[in-house]
Parts: C-alpha cells; sequence; structure tokens
C-alpha cells in the first residue's frame, strides 16, 4: 500500500527543481511584510487571510508543510519577478505522464535526471502548432481548451498564487492539496504513456504493455493520483492517492512572454485584451486571471534555464524532493533497458522530433 510505503522514506524536504527554501515554519507577519513585493502579493492586502483560510483545518504537519512551500514560491517570485512572469500550472493526474517525460528527456537528449517535471516533450505535436494564433485557432474549434490538440501543446494556468481564474474564489489556495482535476473528458490516460513510449520506438505489444504496468504499479506505490489510468496486464488495487496535488511554478523571461502565453477566460478562451498578454498584465493589480503557455520543447526543455525556470512542488509532507527523486530512479530502472543503445536512443529522438 502506498501510505506505508511513504512513511518508512526519509523525512521529506521542499519539492523543488533547485535549493531548498532558505527559511522554515509559519509564515509570520514578517514575512509577509518581507514579502509584499512580490508580484502574487502586490495589491493584494487579503493574501495572509487567504492562506491562513487554507491551512485553518490541516494538521500541524500538513500546515508547516504548506507554510514552507508557501514561503518558498514567494521568495522565488522576489528572486526572479523582475525579468520573469510567472504562471502556476496545478495538476494532479498529469503527474506519472510528466516524470516518465522527464526520464525520457533524460535518457535521450541528456536533460537533468531530477530536473523539473517535463509538461510536452513530443515537439511532432508542435508542426503547425508552434505559435499563438494556431493555438487560437485549435480553441475555436471547440471553444475550449479541451481540444485534443490544444492540450497536446499548452497548459492551463493562473497568473498569481492567490488569483480568482475567474471562478469567484483563490483557484490555487482550494487546489493546493488535491490538484486540479483536468476535466471530466481526459479519458484513459494509460494511453498517453503508450502514447509517448510508442513515439520514442517501444512498440512490440507485449514489451509495451509490461512496461506500462510496471509504470502504473510505480504510480500506485507512491500514492499519486492514478484514478484516470486504466488496468492493462493486471489488476490494480486502486487505493485512494496519497500525494494527489502538485504545482508547477512557471517562469516565462520577458523577451520571450508575447510569443508563448495569453491571457485567458475559463476554458481558455481568450481575455478581452489578454494578447499581448504583457500590456494585459501590466494593467493588472492584483494581478488576477487565467494565462494558457504554449509548452514548446525547445523553448521549455532546451532553453537551459535562461527563458523559462520552472519548479515543482507538492502540499503534502508525504512527498518532497527526496520522494520525487526516487520515483524517478524507479521509473528510469523500468525505462532504461529500452534505450540501451545508441541507435534507440536515436530513434527516440527521431520520434520526437526532437533533433
Amino acid at each position: 500500500a502506498a501510505g506505508p510505503v511513504l512513511r518508512a522514506l526519509p523525512a521529506p524536504t521542499p519539492q523543488a527543481a533547485a535549493a531548498a527554501p532558505r527559511r522554515t515554519g509559519p509564515m509570520t507577519v514578517e514575512d509577509w511584510a518581507d514579502l509584499t513585493e512580490c508580484p502574487s502579493l502586490r495589491g493584494r492586502p487579503n493574501a495572509q487571510e487567504l492562506h491562513s483560510s487554507m491551512v485553518a483545518s490541516l494538521n500541524e504537519f500538513v500546515t508547516d508543510r504548506v507554510h514552507t512551500t508557501v514561503r518558498c514560491m514567494l521568495l522565488r517570485e522576489g528572486e526572479l519577478g523582475e525579468e520573469y512572469s510567472v504562471f502556476y500550472h496545478s495538476y494532479s493526474a498529469s503527474c506519472l505522464l510528466y516524470e516518465l517525460q522527464t526520464v525520457l528527456a533524460s535518457l535521450c537528449i541528456g536533460y537533468a535526471w531530477n530536473g523539473p517535471p517535463v509538461v510536452r516533450l513530443n515537439q511532432q505535436h508542435f508542426v503547425g502548432r508552434d505559435s499563438l494564433s494556431s493555438l487560437l485557432e485549435l480553441h475555436a474549434e471547440r471553444r475550449s481548451d479541451h481540444h485534443e490538440g490544444f492540450r497536446k501543446v499548452a497548459i492551463s494556468t493562473v497568473v498569481s498564487l492567490f488569483a480568482s481564474g475567474g471562478y469567484g474564489h483563490s483557484l490555487l489556495m482550494r487546489h493546493f492539496l488535491k490538484g486540479w482535476f483536468g476535466g471530466h473528458d481526459l479519458g484513459d490516460m494509460t494511453l498517453l504513456l503508450e502514447d509517448i513510449l510508442r513515439v520514442c520506438g517501444v512498440s512490440e505489444p507485449e514489451p509495451l504493455r509490461a512496461l506500462v504496468s510496471d509504470l502504473l504499479d510505480v504510480g500506485d506505490k507512491w500514492g499519486l493520483e492514478m484514478g484516470r489510468y486504466r488496468d492493462r496486464d493486471r489488476r490494480r488495487a486502486r487505493e485512494s492517492a496519497v500525494v494527489p496535488g502538485h504545482i508547477l511554478q512557471v517562469f516565462v523571461h520577458n523577451s520571450v512572454l508575447d510569443s508563448v502565453a495569453y491571457g485567458a477566460l475559463p476554458l481558455g478562451k481568450l481575455a478581452p485584451q489578454g494578447s499581448p498578454i504583457s500590456a494585459w498584465l501590466s494593467r493588472q493589480c492584483p494581478l488576477d486571471g487565467q494565462a494558457r503557455l504554449l509548452m514548446h520543447p525547445e523553448l521549455f526543455i532546451g532553453s537551459e534555464g535562461s527563458l523559462t525556470k520552472t519548479f515543482t512542488y507538492s502540499g503534502s509532507p508525504m512527498y518532497g524532493e527526496e520522494q520525487r527523486g526516487f520515483l524517478l530512479r524507479e521509473i528510469r530502472a523500468l525505462v532504461e533497458p529500452h534505450f540501451a543503445t545508441p541507435q534507440s536512443r536515436r530513434a527516440a529522438v527521431d520520434g520526437l522530433r526532437l533533433a
């Protein structure tokens, strides 16, 4: 079962793709005062109240993790907020897919083995869809960001840690621990694992099914949200997720911001004057609303951290940077034998169009 496995691990540390937070413990009045110039806090005097309402019903262990994580996010905003614009992506069921893609990027193109989760990896999906105009054309086909083609290249975000996103409440404060569910029309997410592996050259039916079944077991073991992944070779126990909620904090350099993001309403509709997004954001105080990001691999995993910077967090004290490292190693141990030769890795790169 996931719970005992997680509790047997070393004490968790905050999950982040770079250095750990420099301060821990409850957020104090002084902390909030020191951080008032962070983008998420400008013009938002009720931020402390929103944060307090989120932790009010949590036990001490979880509360301490949430305090530490929120402080880390705001500190990073303070460090990067002048040159970069910040976006927050809440997710749950996508975690296993993102981490599989992280491992594949590590094996095939030398991406850092424990780098930030790779949200989009298959560059084939971006052929003819590598601009905001093409992204909005996809949206127009169904008037929704649930369009399959739209989902393959873009993600939904909010523009502040405390933004309502048009839903009348602070979106991340409500979904911090459980993550955003992603929509009832996601279907069988096991198909997405199979699709990315086939593109990378793992195409023989039996080895593919065995590998995918093993990956599903890893997701279950670590307590991820796995309810949207259907079984393959063997029946799974399907226990409740222990660590369902995750957040990506994405910083996009202002020099490329207007080419990869637009201000959005719910379901991805272009917000009034939402493009260029730099001007749309500059008119807001406090920052509020949603944005859609075009997650081109060339920019988000190929710019060596100069144009984008991504950090990952979990609000659960059961899952931190150390636990994520164990998860990535287990995924790698399963996947690496399929990419043991230069030829197999080259085939993966070609399939992903990352050359």
